[in-house]
């Protein structure tokens, strides 16, 4: 009998179905995402925006996870309107408390960014676990009826 279950254990192990840590399987939840145009001293976001123009200097995504305390990688895409992939990073970190921020921000590129509907990507370990869109128009309307 201990040697069937030595077996069984051993197997299990190879198998891959006996995690060292079985929070590695669990996927970060966002609790609170938003779009803003910059952080203050503290880090955290100076406003909420639904919709910005390419007269901004940066755009900030900005998440509120609950995350098992365990090292992940985040990875970010950023698609403009033309749907071009205008920037990606990618990081990894281990939360110090369950509750725990990150943002990603991009410096707009009046020249090269295009407007229309952009879309930011959040992957954790490879799993895509946010996707948030914000409209992003070329300039201000007052600025426009001028």
């Amino acid at each position: 009998m201990r040697h069937f279950l030595a077996i069984a254990i051993l197997a299990l192990l190879f198998s891959g179905c006996a995690d060292k840590n079985p929070q590695a399987n669990i996927l970060p939840k966002a609790h609170h995402v938003i779009f803003t145009t910059g952080l203050d001293i503290d880090s955290n976001p100076i406003d909420n925006v639904e919709e910005i123009t390419l007269d901004e200097q940066k755009i900030y995504i900005y998440v509120k996870w609950k995350l098992p305390l365990i090292k992940r990688v985040q990875k970010t895409k950023i698609f403009d309107g033309a749907n071009n992939l205008i920037y990606s990073t990618e990081f990894s970190f281990t939360p110090e408390t369950v509750n725990w921020d990150t943002w990603t921000w991009h410096k707009i590129n009046k020249i090269m960014d295009k407007e229309g509907t952009w879309k930011f990507q959040i992957f954790s370990d490879d799993k895509l676990v946010i996707e948030k869109t914000i409209v992003v128009k070329k300039t201000k309307e007052s600025d426009a009826n001028l």
